[in-house]
């Protein structure tokens, strides 16, 4: 019912971005006497709830069985909710534009001498060109076959909408040690946020900062039963990310010449034009991108003639 399905990744790159802050969690046990480090341990990382980590514990808590003890200490997180920011809300009506500009002729001969996939037609094929580079070195090729065409696109976006997405970091460890190294590891970056820089859309060249925000930090000591059961340390941390969600992103040519013909009466069909009013960027070779003018030239016609949009000239 909105239109043209489409996928951002927005709040893909948001979850990702938030847990490479946490994948490089390193403790280490140390000799009491001398402080010479005898074991370092990164933390594993993983997305799932807290529930799962808790179950695991459960069918295998007994401290005399070794097979579960490597997996403490470890770290999971996981999205807990979203919700609509309204104190950040912006203008509906502003656009985001960008500029896209498809190879040059040079370019693609290049592209077709290197990986010597040049047909009779002079096309380059976009499936075959994505395999042999990885559309890296030339991420333009958007179209199924790529011509020698020069003219120029654009894209377009509107107004991004502010969302809050809520997020879990829990720790789990056997000690009490261990989780607090953990938690100072974290603790001193957010004050109370962390912000981090996003490629919201690579299209369009748009990155954005979003913010993390550290909210609260609860801690849980927890064990029972008989004296080998395990011990479960369980430090549970929630954050908020302030971020914005695009929506489609459109494709257009860019306009260059805007002409408007006036008639001294309603019948356009019969009557000839009597004046004509041409706006044109200047400079003429500005780009979307660049910060230009416009040039209005207004021209009268007394030769009786009407322009013809099929041919392009005046008749």
């Amino acid at each position: 019912m909105f239109g043209t399905p489409f996928y951002n990744e927005g709040l893909r790159k948001i979850i990702i971005a938030f847990g490479q802050l946490f994948n490089n969690i390193v403790i280490e046990s140390k000799n009491k006497d001398t402080g010479a480090v005898l074991q370092r341990i990164k933390v594993p990382l993983a997305y799932a709830p807290k529930e799962k980590f808790l179950v695991r514990l459960d069918q295998q808590a007994e401290l005399n069985d070794r097979s579960f003890a490597v997996t403490l200490p470890r770290m999971g997180f996981e999205i807990s909710g979203l919700s609509y920011d309204p104190s950040r809300k912006l203008t509906r009506m502003q656009k985001f534009k960008h500029e896209k500009t498809p190879l040059t002729r040079d370019q693609r001969v290049a592209l077709m001498d290197q990986i010597a996939m040049e047909d009779d037609s002079g096309f380059i094929m976009l499936e075959e060109a994505n395999t042999a580079t990885g559309n890296a070195e030339y991420p333009l090729l958007e179209t199924s076959q790529t011509t020698f065409d020069d003219s120029k696109k654009a894209s377009f976006n509107w107004t991004p909408v502010p969302y809050n997405i809520s997020l879990n970091v829990y720790c789990f460890t056997a000690t009490a040690e261990n989780g607090l190294q953990i938690v100072e590891q974290i603790l001193p970056f957010f004050q109370p946020d962390y912000t981090v820089t996003v490629n919201v859309l690579p299209e369009m060249g748009m990155k954005r900062d979003v913010p993390i925000i550290l909210n609260t930090i609860n801690y849980e000591d927890s064990y029972d039963g008989a004296f080998t059961n395990r011990r479960a340390v369980i430090y549970t941390m929630n954050f908020t990310a302030k971020t914005y969600l695009f929506g489609p992103t459109t494709n257009q040519g860019v306009i260059k010449k805007v002409q408007s013909d006036l008639y001294a009466d309603t019948d356009t069909v019969n009557t000839p034009r009597e004046e004509r009013i041409t706006v044109i960027p200047n400079p003429p070779t500005a780009d979307v991108t660049d910060d230009f003018g416009f040039t209005t030239t207004v021209q009268n016609f007394t030769d009786g003639k009407k322009y013809n949009t099929t041919t392009g000239s005046d008749e």
